[in-house]
């Protein structure tokens, strides 16, 4: 077996991806699981987050698993043919090469399925969140996200976050249990906390979610959304900076009813990367 250490390669993080769709598809995981795992994995530098990152997934026995099974574990892979999502699940396999392509992935996804898991709960994720959130209409505002800080660090003591996906009605929050390790509790906010997915260990870099302002946000989705025409879904993820020269915090999503996705990344202070 390869020393979790070592590099991961694009053939590890494809194969791990295939996981994740195979999770997705047969309800192992929800859509914003699926969405956070597949951005963490096409940016993950080493064999042990790549693992980290699907370990807890069940694979079906009746599949052939060889090939996905050595590129999670750091072996040889061997050449494979695509496997495409099963049509009952609308979503395009996410590439590698370019983040544009799991911006396209993530705009289908959220735009086919989170309207209308948000429907059910009672908001429509655009102009007005769920009860919990009151008179605020999104957590993409200034206003809204300076709301979402406060009240997570009156839930948690702390500012402190491995990752955040905000929604315009709720967040998914991924928060340190400790102040040194990688343990995390993954909550759901919508005005009023739940468990969502429960205790891990994070592969991300911990960050204070005060470290970008509102108006960012608010910035980067406009921009998003000026990117594609009639957009109707729209949503953020908040990061710590990137280890690259890009310093990536903030990538902004949008997507229509065509499956045209737009998508902008910011650093902290606001500027865009190219």
């Amino acid at each position: 077996m390869v020393d979790p250490q070592k590099k991961a390669r694009d053939a590890d993080r494809d194969a791990a991806i295939e996981v994740v769709e195979a999770a997705y598809a047969d309800g192992q995981i929800t859509q914003p699981d699926y969405d956070l795992r597949v951005d963490r994995l096409l940016r993950a530098h080493t064999v042990g987050e790549v693992q980290g990152l699907v370990h807890d997934l069940r694979r079906d026995p009746d599949e052939e698993v060889t090939d996905v099974v050595e590129a999670v574990t750091g072996d040889s892979v061997a050449a494979r043919p695509t496997r495409p999502l099963p049509t009952a699940r609308p979503a395009a396999r996410p590439g590698r090469a370019l983040l544009l392509v799991a911006a396209l992935v993530g705009g289908i996804l959220l735009a086919v399925l989170v309207p209308i898991w948000l429907a059910s709960r009672g908001g429509d994720g655009v102009s007005a969140g769920p009860v919990g959130l009151g008179d605020r209409t999104s957590l993409l505002t200034p206003s809204g996200y300076a709301f979402f800080v406060e009240e997570l660090e009156g839930k948690t003591g702390s500012r402190e976050a491995f990752s955040l996906v905000l929604y315009p009605g709720y967040a998914v929050v991924d928060v340190p249990v400790d102040e040194t390790s990688q343990r995390e509790f993954s909550w759901y906010f919508d005005g009023d906390w739940s468990e969502f997915g429960g205790a891990g260990t994070s592969t991300d870099d911990r960050f204070s979610v005060d470290q970008v302002d509102g108006t960012v946000i608010a910035e980067g989705i406009d921009q998003a959304k000026a990117g594609v025409e009639d957009a109707t879904t729209w949503y953020a993820i908040v990061s710590a900076p990137d280890r690259g020269s890009a310093r990536t915090c903030v990538t902004a999503y949008a997507s229509n009813d065509f499956q045209e996705t737009s998508y902008v990344r910011l650093t902290c202070d606001g500027s865009v990367v190219e």
